[in-house]
This record gives structure tokens, C-alpha cells and sequence, in this order.
């Protein structure tokens, strides 16, 4: 089959590359239409991706643009981008078109049906939650539940994302689950086993990934102040990412609370490379999310083997035991949060126990392969 893969803000370019590459294992010629990249933006000079949406728009001119001005300009690009992909499909006649997000869906749900003259149209609902509820404008917002219905078939990642779409009101029928798969399989070359450790090393908690509301940093930085004096002496915090949220309050949050000293940050974008000796330096991985469906985040940090310390929703809740894996902790409850880190921190022999479990767990997931291939039978189904 041909298959048009539309992601135009290269929101998640791990999935999509790992679904590209899994399709065209299976025999599939795929497509990624996306934005115009800079040199070393992530899925530059990959010869499947074709940079179509938001030109002009990476360069330093436009990035200092007043914010209204740079968002209307962006949102005129992204109709042209859209009119120029539904000409150029028309020529091009794929089997099906598979938006991984519609970014704009007040446009966006004007070219659905357009598109859905070319051929079937699926949406992967990576959150069922619109944008983790913070949109960054309303008129992102807008119509970002409504727009499903456009679509022929929808796929999801987790049971609780199927059952929150069925109270929207959209046709169980219509909604498929299909795994997520892990991201980096392989064990990141410098990985030091947690039982290698020395018991006066620095127990290091990762919390990783572009810096936003729903990650609940500061559900992290309050949880420090319940540690108590002989956790503090030897945990660090590291907190990776390029911000997308104004990081200040944070600071002066974690100034407030006393725990300033523990954590270091590191406010930037990661390069693809750079991620694998991240997790790797890391003892525990904390995901305090306030909302979730799949992250990307857990499918990277599940080949590395670190315990997991995460708000029990979404994909944390359906994957990971907790005490087997990690420790699972209500949402936004800060006591909760330090005392799991506070037992992880005090138990080498538990790290490393939950370290083998999350292994094996990794190993028994699907591999990418197995996901297009569900995928691709999802495109079959709907098929005229």
C-alpha cells in the first residue's frame, strides 16, 4: 500500500519514525508530510519525510516576530500547507491517510472530508485529552473533540483512551487499540548496572522530555521536601528538556521549598543521540504527569531498565505493577511522590530487582513490525 503519514508540527517524531520504519518493513511504501526542518531538527535528511507545512517559519526572522504575529502567520501557513498536500495526494493517490495530530483543528476539520475523497482517513488519538488539556491558545482548542468524527477509524494506545472516546460519543466500532511500542531498544552503550553502583554514588532521579504543565515539575520539586535528611544528602535531580512553559516560577519554587540545592537543570533541546547517555546516567525515572494516554517518554525509558516512579493514569497505569516496576502514585500528590522516591533511594537491592523486571517487561512488548502490521490492518478494514 501507499500510505500518506501526516504529522505537520513533527509533534512525535520517535512514534513516527519507528511506525515509518515498521510499515516499510511489512513492504509499505509510507510518506511523512511534516514542517520544513532546520539542519538539525530530528527527521532531517531522512528520504520519507517531506517537508511540506510552515516554510520560512524556522528562521531567526520569524522566530522574532510578537507571538500573535508569528501564530497568525503560522496558522496561514498551515492552511497553505494543507491545500498544497491535498493537491499533491490527489496526484499521488495513496491507499490511506494517517494524521498523527491535527494541530489546528478548527482548519483542520474543513480538509478531512476533502482528503477523504483521496482515500480513508485515520487519526491516532495520541491524547485523549486534547493537547494534556493546555492547549496553547483556544483557538487550538477548539473543535479538538469534535473533529474525530470526520474521520473514518481512530487509533488509540491505551483501553482507558478507548473508553474516554466512547463517552465523547464516538462509535466503539470506529476505534481501534494498537500498542505503543518501545522507543530505543537497545540497552544505550555506557549503561552501568544499578547493582555496580557504590553505595555512597549519587542516586540521580530523571525526570526527561520538553518541559510542560501536565508534567507536573512541580508536583516533583514539592515531593522533595518530604524526604527526609538521609535521602537528601545523596539524591539529585535531574530535570532535561527544552521548555515550553515559562520555567521561572519552578525556580523559585524550588528556592522556596529548600530543595534548590538538589536539583540541576538542564533547559534545552536534546538531540536524538544524546538521549540514550541520559537515561543511562540515571538511577530512577520520575513521570509525575497531571494527564496521560501513551508517552513516549516511558516507551524510551523502558529499554533502559531504571525503576519508574509515575502518577497512576493512562499507559503507567494499564503497563507498569506497582512495586514490581516502579511505584505508581495518585496524581498531584506530592507526600506520595516522596515517599516512593524515598524508598528507591533507600533500597539499592529494590532498584536493581525492579531494573530486571522492567526488562523483561520491554522485552515482551510488541515490536514495531507487529504494530504496523495492526496498523496496516486497520487500513485494510476501511478500505472501500
Amino acid at each position: 500500500m501507499k500510505i500518506a503519514l501526516l504529522d505537520p508540527s513533527l509533534f512525535t517524531w520517535p512514534y513516527d519514525k519507528a511506525l515509518v520504519e515498521g510499515l516499510q518493513q511489512n513492504g509499505h511504501e509510507v510518506v511523512l508530510y511534516t514542517k520544513h526542518l532546520a539542519p538539525a531538527e530530528p527527521g532531517a535528511g531522512h528520504d520519507y519525510v517531506r517537508e511540506l507545512f510552515y516554510p520560512g517559519l524556522q528562521s531567526a526572522v520569524a522566530r522574532r516576530l510578537p507571538s500573535t504575529l508569528f501564530l497568525l502567520a503560522k496558522g496561514l501557513a498551515h492552511i497553505g500547507g494543507l491545500m498544497s498536500l491535498w493537491l499533491k495526494l490527489r496526484r499521488e493517490k495513496p491507499n490511506a491517510i494517517h494524521f498523527q495530530w491535527t494541530p489546528l483543528p478548527v482548519v483542520d476539520r474543513w480538509f478531512v472530508p476533502l482528503f477523504r475523497t483521496i482515500a480513508p482517513v485515520i487519526l491516532t488519538v495520541h491524547d485523549s485529552s486534547p493537547f494534556n488539556n493546555n492547549p496553547k491558545s483556544r483557538l487550538q482548542a477548539f473543535g479538538s473533540i469534535s473533529i474525530m468524527r470526520r474521520f473514518d477509524h481512530l487509533i488509540v494506545h491505551t483501553d482507558a483512551a478507548r473508553r474516554t472516546l466512547i463517552r465523547y460519543g464516538l462509535a466503539a466500532d470506529r476505534i481501534s487499540r494498537i500498542d505503543h511500542g518501545v522507543l530505543g531498544q537497545c540497552v544505550p552503550t555506557g549503561l552501568v548496572p544499578l547493582q555496580e553502583k557504590k553505595a555512597d554514588d549519587a542516586v540521580v532521579v530523571l525526570l526527561f522530555g520538553q518541559i510542560k504543565p501536565y508534567k507536573g515539575v512541580d508536583v516533583l520539586i514539592r515531593a522533595l521536601q518530604y524526604l527526609p535528611d538521609d535521602v537528601r544528602s545523596i539524591i539529585r535531580v535531574h530535570i532535561v528538556g527544552r521548555p515550553q512553559m515559562d520555567v521561572d516560577p519552578l525556580m523559585a519554587l524550588a528556592r522556596t521549598s529548600g530543595v534548590e540545592d538538589l536539583i540541576k537543570w538542564d533547559l534545552r533541546f536534546v538531540g536524538e543521540e544524546e538521549i540514550p547517555g541520559i537515561l543511562a546516567a540515571s538511577d530512577i525515572t520520575a513521570m509525575p504527569y497531571r494527564e496521560i494516554d501513551a508517552s513516549g517518554v516511558l516507551m524510551m525509558a523502558l529499554s533502559t531498565g531504571r525503576p519508574i516512579v509515575a502518577s497512576n493514569i493512562g499507559l503507567f497505569a494499564e503497563m507498569l505493577v506497582d512495586g514490581e516496576h516502579g511505584f505508581l502514585v495518585p496524581q498531584e500528590d506530592a507526600p506520595a511522590l516522596g515517599h516512593a522516591l524515598t524508598r528507591l533511594v533507600r533500597s539499592p537491592a529494590t532498584r536493581t530487582a525492579m531494573a530486571n523486571n522492567l526488562r523483561a517487561l520491554s522485552a515482551s512488548i510488541p515490536d514495531w513490525r507487529d504494530i504496523a502490521e495492526a496498523t496496516s490492518d486497520v487500513y485494510l478494514r476501511i478500505r472501500p
